[in-house]
């Protein structure tokens, strides 16, 4: 079945905006396929081509885990219409965590990972931010000049599962004790 049909008219001057959705997507995706075409309207872009809109159509899909959905254009008098093909939303499998300079890293990154629990929505912003608070966690730890690696995601189409692999260059391990003032210059 249809999920969603979009409408902009490719004129520069005439630019009109029409959705229709079953209710297939979450309201926040939808908001946001709507506010592709009132952004580019805004910046007096509203001539994208119809294949540049598909692309980044696909990219928000994709980056909130339906990477199945598809994006089907049609042209019709001066009208691009998208058609947008559901699918299931893909989940999180399984999470890998390596320390490469220092393992014992690895531990103290697991309780950043909430978002990303088996079973949970594959979404791009939960990765990212769970890398990045992984990588606080990590400096707060003890390894203050820690960077993250490459991060890899390998979504399986048959399964709708992903397994993602975050990586991060620990560095030197530094802890300081407590820190005791001494000299006349301190009250």
């Amino acid at each position: 079945g249809l999920l969603c049909l979009l409408s902009l008219t490719l004129s520069p001057v005439h630019a009109r905006q029409a959705m229709q959705d079953d209710g297939a997507l979450p309201a926040e995706l939808t908001c946001q396929l709507r506010s592709m075409f009132s952004t580019s309207a805004d910046d007096g872009d509203r001539s994208l081509p119809s294949a540049s809109v598909s692309r980044r159509m696909v990219a928000l899909l994709r980056s909130e885990g339906f990477y199945g959905a598809a994006v089907r254009t049609t042209v019709r008098q001066g009208e691009a219409l998208y058609s947008v093909v559901p699918s299931e939303r893909f989940v999180v499998e399984s999470v890998e965590i390596i320390a490469k300079t220092d393992g014992r890293a690895a531990e103290v990154v697991e309780p950043a990972l909430d978002a990303l629990q088996p079973g949970s929505s594959l979404r791009a912003a939960a990765v990212m931010a769970s890398e990045a608070a992984g990588l606080a966690r990590i400096q707060e730890a003890g390894w203050p000049d820690a960077e993250t690696g490459e991060r890899e995601v390998v979504v399986d189409h048959d399964t709708r599962n992903a397994a993602i692999m975050l990586a991060y260059e620990t560095g030197a391990f530094s802890r300081y004790g407590e820190t005791m003032p001494e000299g006349d210059h301190w009250r």
